[in-house]
Protein backbone atom coordinates (compact mmCIF):
# COMPACT_ATOMS: atom_id res chain seq x y z
CA UNK A 1 0.00 0.00 0.00
CA UNK A 2 3.09 2.29 0.99
CA UNK A 3 4.22 1.48 -2.70
CA UNK A 4 1.14 2.22 -4.36
CA UNK A 5 0.43 5.57 -2.41
CA UNK A 6 4.13 6.83 -3.69
CA UNK A 7 3.26 6.12 -6.93
CA UNK A 8 0.39 7.99 -7.06
CA UNK A 9 2.47 10.99 -5.85
CA UNK A 10 5.33 10.92 -8.16
CA UNK A 11 2.64 10.25 -10.98
CA UNK A 12 0.71 13.38 -10.08
CA UNK A 13 3.67 15.71 -8.92
CA UNK A 14 5.32 14.29 -12.57
CA UNK A 15 1.80 15.72 -14.53
CA UNK A 16 1.55 18.79 -13.10
CA UNK A 17 5.47 20.45 -13.01
CA UNK A 18 5.04 18.90 -16.65
CA UNK A 19 2.04 21.11 -17.79
CA UNK A 20 3.88 23.45 -15.89
CA UNK A 21 6.59 23.80 -17.91
CA UNK A 22 4.47 23.29 -21.18
CA UNK A 23 2.70 26.04 -19.91
CA UNK A 24 5.57 28.70 -19.40
CA UNK A 25 7.11 27.73 -22.66
CA UNK A 26 3.79 27.76 -24.90
CA UNK A 27 2.40 30.95 -23.47
CA UNK A 28 5.48 33.40 -22.89
CA UNK A 29 8.02 32.02 -25.41
CA UNK A 30 6.24 30.93 -28.52
CA UNK A 31 5.80 34.56 -30.37
CA UNK A 32 9.28 35.63 -29.05
CA UNK A 33 10.99 32.43 -30.29
CA UNK A 34 9.49 32.35 -34.07
CA UNK A 35 10.91 36.22 -34.29
CA UNK A 36 14.75 35.42 -32.47
CA UNK A 37 14.04 31.61 -35.10
CA UNK A 38 13.77 34.04 -38.44
CA UNK A 39 16.38 36.38 -37.48
CA UNK A 40 19.29 33.42 -37.50
CA UNK A 41 20.97 33.25 -40.70
CA UNK A 42 21.29 29.53 -40.35
CA UNK A 43 19.42 27.73 -43.58
CA UNK A 44 20.17 30.72 -45.86
CA UNK A 45 24.36 30.23 -46.66
CA UNK A 46 27.76 30.20 -44.53
CA UNK A 47 27.69 31.77 -41.65
CA UNK A 48 30.30 34.65 -40.30
CA UNK A 49 32.97 32.05 -39.68
CA UNK A 50 30.90 29.09 -39.38
CA UNK A 51 30.48 26.14 -42.13
CA UNK A 52 27.38 26.03 -44.74
CA UNK A 53 24.67 24.27 -43.71
CA UNK A 54 23.29 22.09 -46.00
CA UNK A 55 20.10 21.47 -48.03
CA UNK A 56 19.02 18.91 -45.15
CA UNK A 57 19.57 21.13 -42.46
CA UNK A 58 18.29 24.17 -44.40
CA UNK A 59 14.39 22.09 -44.82
CA UNK A 60 14.84 21.10 -41.18
CA UNK A 61 15.39 24.81 -40.06
CA UNK A 62 12.79 25.67 -42.47
CA UNK A 63 10.14 23.49 -40.67
CA UNK A 64 11.51 24.33 -36.89
CA UNK A 65 10.19 28.24 -38.62
CA UNK A 66 7.04 27.31 -39.51
CA UNK A 67 6.43 25.84 -35.98
CA UNK A 68 7.53 28.25 -34.17
CA UNK A 69 5.24 30.97 -36.01
CA UNK A 70 2.11 28.80 -35.28
CA UNK A 71 -0.71 30.14 -36.76
CA UNK A 72 -3.10 28.67 -33.97
CA UNK A 73 -1.33 30.54 -31.36
CA UNK A 74 -1.88 34.13 -34.00
CA UNK A 75 -5.76 32.91 -33.90
CA UNK A 76 -5.40 32.03 -30.04
CA UNK A 77 -3.77 36.38 -29.66
CA UNK A 78 -6.42 37.46 -31.84
CA UNK A 79 -9.65 35.89 -29.99
CA UNK A 80 -7.71 37.09 -26.46
CA UNK A 81 -7.34 40.58 -28.26
CA UNK A 82 -11.01 40.80 -28.81
CA UNK A 83 -12.01 39.37 -25.10
CA UNK A 84 -9.68 41.45 -24.13
CA UNK A 85 -7.84 39.10 -21.95
CA UNK A 86 -4.07 39.43 -21.36
CA UNK A 87 -1.66 35.95 -21.79
CA UNK A 88 -0.76 35.98 -18.27
CA UNK A 89 -4.81 35.86 -17.67
CA UNK A 90 -5.12 32.95 -19.77
CA UNK A 91 -2.55 31.24 -18.64
CA UNK A 92 -3.82 31.18 -15.39
CA UNK A 93 -7.10 30.08 -16.66
CA UNK A 94 -5.59 27.06 -18.43
CA UNK A 95 -3.95 26.33 -15.18
CA UNK A 96 -7.41 26.68 -13.21
CA UNK A 97 -8.53 24.38 -15.55
CA UNK A 98 -6.21 21.59 -15.23
CA UNK A 99 -6.04 21.91 -11.13
CA UNK A 100 -9.90 21.60 -11.60
CA UNK A 101 -10.00 18.79 -13.97
CA UNK A 102 -7.17 16.52 -12.05
CA UNK A 103 -8.94 17.42 -8.54
CA UNK A 104 -11.95 15.95 -10.32
CA UNK A 105 -10.37 13.39 -11.19
CA UNK A 106 -8.32 12.40 -8.48
CA UNK A 107 -12.41 12.41 -6.31
CA UNK A 108 -13.47 10.21 -9.18
CA UNK A 109 -10.87 8.07 -8.35
CA UNK A 110 -11.34 8.14 -4.57
CA UNK A 111 -14.82 7.43 -4.43
CA UNK A 112 -14.32 4.87 -6.42
CA UNK A 113 -11.63 3.51 -4.02
CA UNK A 114 -13.89 4.35 -1.27
CA UNK A 115 -16.49 1.92 -3.05
CA UNK A 116 -14.34 -1.03 -3.37
CA UNK A 117 -13.40 -0.72 -6.57
CA UNK A 118 -9.38 -0.34 -7.06
CA UNK A 119 -8.81 0.49 -10.63
CA UNK A 120 -5.06 -0.41 -12.07
CA UNK A 121 -2.37 2.21 -11.82
CA UNK A 122 -1.70 2.46 -15.45
CA UNK A 123 -5.68 3.27 -15.93
CA UNK A 124 -5.80 5.64 -13.13
CA UNK A 125 -2.40 7.34 -14.68
CA UNK A 126 -4.15 7.48 -17.83
CA UNK A 127 -7.44 9.41 -16.23
CA UNK A 128 -5.03 11.94 -14.78
CA UNK A 129 -3.42 12.61 -17.95
CA UNK A 130 -6.59 13.02 -20.07
CA UNK A 131 -7.89 15.27 -17.28
CA UNK A 132 -4.79 17.32 -17.50
CA UNK A 133 -5.19 17.63 -21.78
CA UNK A 134 -9.27 18.42 -21.07
CA UNK A 135 -8.63 21.24 -19.11
CA UNK A 136 -6.19 22.39 -21.30
CA UNK A 137 -7.77 22.16 -24.28
CA UNK A 138 -11.43 23.47 -22.95
CA UNK A 139 -10.04 26.02 -21.76
CA UNK A 140 -8.73 27.47 -25.18
CA UNK A 141 -12.32 26.27 -26.16
CA UNK A 142 -14.28 28.19 -24.14
CA UNK A 143 -12.31 31.19 -25.22
CA UNK A 144 -12.77 30.56 -28.83
CA UNK A 145 -16.40 29.81 -28.68
CA UNK A 146 -17.20 33.52 -26.75
CA UNK A 147 -14.81 35.12 -28.91
CA UNK A 148 -16.66 33.78 -32.09
CA UNK A 149 -19.86 34.90 -30.03
CA UNK A 150 -18.44 38.32 -29.76
CA UNK A 151 -17.32 38.61 -33.38
CA UNK A 152 -20.83 37.70 -34.59
CA UNK A 153 -22.15 40.73 -32.43
CA UNK A 154 -19.36 43.39 -33.83
CA UNK A 155 -20.38 42.75 -37.39
CA UNK A 156 -23.30 43.30 -36.43
CA UNK A 157 -23.27 46.76 -34.24
CA UNK A 158 -20.92 47.48 -37.13
CA UNK A 159 -23.84 47.23 -39.79
CA UNK A 160 -26.04 49.17 -37.71
CA UNK A 161 -22.82 52.16 -37.11
CA UNK A 162 -22.51 52.58 -40.94
CA UNK A 163 -26.03 52.60 -41.47
CA UNK A 164 -25.96 55.49 -38.83
CA UNK A 165 -22.88 56.82 -40.78
CA UNK A 166 -25.03 56.68 -44.41
CA UNK A 167 -27.76 58.42 -42.86
CA UNK A 168 -25.54 61.76 -41.51
CA UNK A 169 -23.55 61.38 -44.68
CA UNK A 170 -27.27 61.78 -46.38
CA UNK A 171 -28.33 64.48 -44.40
CA UNK A 172 -25.34 66.87 -45.46
CA UNK A 173 -22.38 66.13 -42.46
CA UNK A 174 -19.01 65.53 -43.49
CA UNK A 175 -17.40 61.93 -43.21
CA UNK A 176 -15.55 62.82 -40.36
CA UNK A 177 -18.35 64.51 -38.17
CA UNK A 178 -20.31 61.72 -39.16
CA UNK A 179 -18.13 58.73 -38.36
CA UNK A 180 -17.95 60.25 -35.15
CA UNK A 181 -21.22 61.29 -34.38
CA UNK A 182 -21.99 57.74 -35.45
CA UNK A 183 -19.77 56.16 -33.04
CA UNK A 184 -21.09 58.30 -30.17
CA UNK A 185 -24.52 56.91 -30.52
CA UNK A 186 -23.87 53.54 -29.53
CA UNK A 187 -22.61 51.65 -26.27
CA UNK A 188 -20.73 48.27 -26.19
CA UNK A 189 -17.61 46.90 -27.46
CA UNK A 190 -17.87 47.36 -30.57
CA UNK A 191 -18.45 51.18 -30.72
CA UNK A 192 -15.92 51.95 -27.77
CA UNK A 193 -13.44 50.37 -30.18
CA UNK A 194 -14.45 52.77 -33.18
CA UNK A 195 -14.41 55.42 -30.93
CA UNK A 196 -11.22 54.27 -29.60
CA UNK A 197 -10.03 54.21 -33.85
CA UNK A 198 -11.63 57.64 -34.31
CA UNK A 199 -9.41 59.06 -31.55
CA UNK A 200 -6.04 57.18 -32.02
CA UNK A 201 -6.30 59.23 -35.88
CA UNK A 202 -7.02 62.62 -34.46
CA UNK A 203 -4.70 62.54 -32.03
CA UNK A 204 -1.65 61.23 -34.25
CA UNK A 205 -2.69 62.58 -37.83
CA UNK A 206 -3.25 59.16 -39.31
CA UNK A 207 -6.26 57.98 -41.83
CA UNK A 208 -9.06 56.64 -40.55
CA UNK A 209 -9.36 53.51 -42.68
CA UNK A 210 -5.61 52.83 -41.44
CA UNK A 211 -7.18 52.76 -37.81
CA UNK A 212 -9.97 50.37 -38.97
CA UNK A 213 -7.66 48.09 -40.80
CA UNK A 214 -5.34 47.63 -37.88
CA UNK A 215 -8.64 46.84 -35.35
CA UNK A 216 -9.93 44.20 -37.91
CA UNK A 217 -6.41 42.70 -37.92
CA UNK A 218 -5.68 43.04 -34.18
CA UNK A 219 -9.13 41.38 -33.24
CA UNK A 220 -9.70 38.91 -36.18
CA UNK A 221 -12.34 40.54 -37.39
CA UNK A 222 -12.37 41.23 -41.09
CA UNK A 223 -15.01 43.26 -41.75
CA UNK A 224 -13.19 46.23 -40.41
CA UNK A 225 -10.31 44.79 -42.56
CA UNK A 226 -12.82 45.45 -45.35
CA UNK A 227 -14.15 49.01 -44.56
CA UNK A 228 -11.17 50.17 -43.88
CA UNK A 229 -10.14 49.08 -47.45
CA UNK A 230 -12.97 50.44 -48.81
CA UNK A 231 -12.82 53.90 -47.73
CA UNK A 232 -9.40 54.21 -48.36
CA UNK A 233 -10.20 53.58 -52.09
CA UNK A 234 -13.51 55.79 -52.26
CA UNK A 235 -10.96 58.58 -50.66
CA UNK A 236 -8.34 57.86 -53.17
CA UNK A 237 -10.63 57.57 -56.44
CA UNK A 238 -13.33 60.24 -55.66
CA UNK A 239 -16.22 58.14 -55.32
CA UNK A 240 -19.14 58.94 -53.01
CA UNK A 241 -18.36 57.91 -49.93
CA UNK A 242 -21.90 57.81 -49.01
CA UNK A 243 -22.76 55.21 -51.56
CA UNK A 244 -19.74 52.97 -50.81
CA UNK A 245 -20.70 52.77 -47.00
CA UNK A 246 -24.26 52.01 -48.01
CA UNK A 247 -23.29 48.70 -49.90
CA UNK A 248 -20.99 47.97 -47.23
CA UNK A 249 -23.87 47.97 -44.49
CA UNK A 250 -26.04 46.13 -47.24
CA UNK A 251 -23.53 43.46 -47.13
CA UNK A 252 -22.64 42.79 -43.26
CA UNK A 253 -26.82 43.08 -42.65
CA UNK A 254 -26.81 40.30 -45.57
CA UNK A 255 -24.02 38.56 -43.70
CA UNK A 256 -25.78 38.75 -40.09
CA UNK A 257 -29.15 36.93 -41.81
CA UNK A 258 -27.08 34.62 -42.90
CA UNK A 259 -25.39 33.65 -39.81
CA UNK A 260 -28.97 34.01 -37.97
CA UNK A 261 -30.52 31.51 -40.60
CA UNK A 262 -27.61 28.99 -40.12
CA UNK A 263 -27.73 29.01 -36.42
CA UNK A 264 -31.96 28.85 -36.29
CA UNK A 265 -31.32 25.86 -38.86
CA UNK A 266 -28.87 24.46 -36.85
CA UNK A 267 -30.76 24.92 -33.32
CA UNK A 268 -34.17 23.19 -35.22
CA UNK A 269 -32.11 20.09 -36.37
CA UNK A 270 -30.71 20.05 -32.40
CA UNK A 271 -34.08 19.91 -31.16
CA UNK A 272 -35.10 17.10 -33.41
CA UNK A 273 -33.09 14.73 -31.89
CA UNK A 274 -34.52 14.59 -28.53
CA UNK A 275 -37.65 13.47 -30.09
CA UNK A 276 -36.31 10.99 -32.02
CA UNK A 277 -34.69 9.55 -28.91
CA UNK A 278 -37.82 9.65 -26.93
CA UNK A 279 -40.01 7.80 -29.54
CA UNK A 280 -37.25 5.35 -29.94
CA UNK A 281 -37.25 5.01 -25.76
CA UNK A 282 -41.12 4.30 -26.18
CA UNK A 283 -41.03 1.85 -29.16
CA UNK A 284 -37.98 -0.04 -26.73
CA UNK A 285 -40.32 0.25 -23.57
CA UNK A 286 -43.35 -1.30 -25.48
CA UNK A 287 -41.59 -3.84 -26.84
CA UNK A 288 -39.68 -5.04 -24.01
CA UNK A 289 -42.37 -7.14 -22.76
CA UNK A 290 -43.35 -8.15 -25.95
CA UNK A 291 -39.69 -9.83 -26.20
CA UNK A 292 -39.75 -10.91 -22.81
CA UNK A 293 -43.07 -13.17 -23.61
CA UNK A 294 -41.63 -14.51 -26.29
CA UNK A 295 -37.82 -15.52 -24.87
CA UNK A 296 -39.61 -16.77 -22.19
CA UNK A 297 -41.81 -18.87 -23.90
CA UNK A 298 -39.02 -20.34 -26.52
Amino acid sequence: MIGQSSLWTAVVTGVLAGLGVALVVRSTASRSLGRSLSRLPWGTGPTAGGPTVGPLAHTYWQACLRRASRPRAEVLAHDRELMECSAEAHAARRIMGVLTGVLGSLVALLVLAALGVRLPVPIGTTVLGASVIAGFLLTDQRLRRRAASRRADVVAALSAYLDLVTVLLAGGAGLETALTAASRAGDGYTFAQIRRVLAHARSHRESVWTGFVNLGRSIGVGEFVELGASLQLAGQQGARIANTLSTRAATLRARVLSSVEADAQSASERMGLPTVLMFVGFLVLLGYPAAQIILGSA
